[in-house]
């Protein structure tokens, strides 16, 4: 991408480049990437399993209990964690009963959703294929970026709560005002 396109309130299009003439950024596709980064880590002799989670963690006996869908529980011993078990952690819940462990957690205010914007029936993009789109909007923003195929994949960064916010999205009141907030995306 060359640059930002900034769209404004009125619809008013604003370009500006990330570089001299020529220069750019890449974009890619984070599913893309991950499959990347797993192809190397399993070459470097990373195990992955899927459809399964972790229940607890035994610090003291370094073991991992994991759980399948099925709900058998087996236990795997480990040398080093990292933690990226994502939201609702359990290898966060089960650092936090042991002793001495400091944690403090905090709530933002936003939250964001993935949306789509397609090709157009003949294959092409709807928006400039060469730029990240923006619609900045006091509190909140959506993002759109380009993907080989014509769409773009775009991210609402939003607040949860208040006038205009997820929560007001659930009433069909609130399209129209969606609908001016981000002219040029629907």
């Amino acid at each position: 991408m060359h640059g930002r396109m900034m769209h404004d309130k009125q619809g008013k299009l604003t370009f500006q480049p990330y570089g001299k003439e020529g220069q750019f950024i890449n974009s890619i596709s984070r599913s893309n990437l991950n499959m990347v980064l797993m192809d190397k880590a399993e070459s470097l002799g990373v195990e992955f399993s899927f459809e399964q989670r972790i229940s607890s963690v035994n610090f003291e006996k370094t073991a991992l209990n994991i759980q399948n869908q099925k709900s058998s529980i087996k236990q795997i011993e480990f040398d080093s964690i990292i933690g990226a078990d994502g939201a609702f952690s359990a290898v966060r819940s089960s650092m936090q009963i042991t002793d001495r462990f400091d944690y403090s957690q905090d709530y933002i205010a936003h939250g964001y959703r993935e949306l789509h914007i397609p090709a157009t029936e003949s294959g092409s993009f709807q928006l400039e294929k060469n730029a990240l789109h923006i619609w900045p909007r006091e509190s909140f923003m959506l993002i759109a970026l380009p993907n080989p195929d014509g769409s773009f994949t775009c991210t609402l960064f939003f607040p949860f709560e208040g006038q205009v916010s997820f929560n007001s999205l659930k009433t069909e009141v609130m399209l129209p005002n969606f609908e001016r907030n981000f002219s040029g995306c629907l």
